[in-house]
């Protein structure tokens, strides 16, 4: 017969960061069921925790930005962040902030949740990535385009994509030549959640940056559809 405490860790574990007690509720009542939730009240605490190895990291963590000891964004570009590369994340934030979110996303965010969010999305998140082994493929070194497999590396240094950013490169690659919607971006890689058109944006600009270094470009085709496209012969 299978005990609490056994049942209690075959569930998986999702660490929260969030000092607002109204949110702090929100996410027992959304996430409590299904997850063993740990919350965290700041960046210290979270901090205490990371440093206790006794106890396995979470298979997912939820990260307000703003909190009131520091922010969680001040933490990602400290030493501190090493122990991140292996936990995946969720930024959550109530400021509508383009250049924090694009950080984030560059320094390995999952995904990004504007405040207030429904429960529904947060539900349909959260399970998406422990389901599906997102959150177990978030880096690779090599690309997948049409011609076969590029690697994304030259004299030593090795460009990193996200999940998302390999989904989208993987619709693209799909469609062989052929121009995507926004709509159908948005649909294939997040479900169908109606909140993420700015997201789109960051991964796409963060992508094109990326891909440049090996010759891709994606275009914007007027009004709302992108193409993959060779922008110059690969370089040996």
């Amino acid at each position: 017969m299978m005990t609490a405490a056994t049942a209690e860790r075959i569930r998986p574990q999702v660490w929260v960061i969030e000092d607002d007690p109204a949110f702090q509720f929100v996410y027992e009542e959304t996430l409590g069921g299904d997850f063993s939730l740990t919350v965290h009240p700041s960046i210290g605490a979270f901090s205490d925790a990371l440093k206790d190895t006794s106890k396995p990291l979470p298979s997912l963590l939820i990260a307000d930005i703003r909190l009131p000891d520091r922010s969680f964004l001040s933490f990602l570009q400290s030493s501190e962040a090493q122990s991140l590369s292996r936990l995946p994340y969720i930024v959550v934030s109530a400021f509508d902030d383009v250049d924090a979110l694009e950080t984030c996303f560059r320094l390995g965010a999952l995904d990004f949740i504007t405040k207030p969010f429904g429960r529904n999305e947060l539900v349909f998140k959260v399970q998406r990535f422990l389901s599906n082994g997102a959150v177990d493929d978030l880096k690779s070194d090599t690309l997948l385009v049409k011609n076969g497999l590029i690697p994304l590396q030259r004299k030593g240094n090795v460009v990193p994509l996200t999940n998302k950013e390999h989904q989208i490169i993987a619709m693209f690659q799909e469609a062989e030549n052929q121009t995507l919607t926004r709509s159908e971006l948005l649909q294939k890689v997040w479900g169908k959640t109606k909140s993420q058109t700015k997201t789109l944006d960051v991964h796409l600009h963060n992508l094109r940056k990326k891909i440049a270094s090996i010759g891709l470009k994606i275009q914007f085709v007027p009004p709302n559809r992108y193409v993959l496209q060779r922008d110059r012969p690969l370089a040996e």
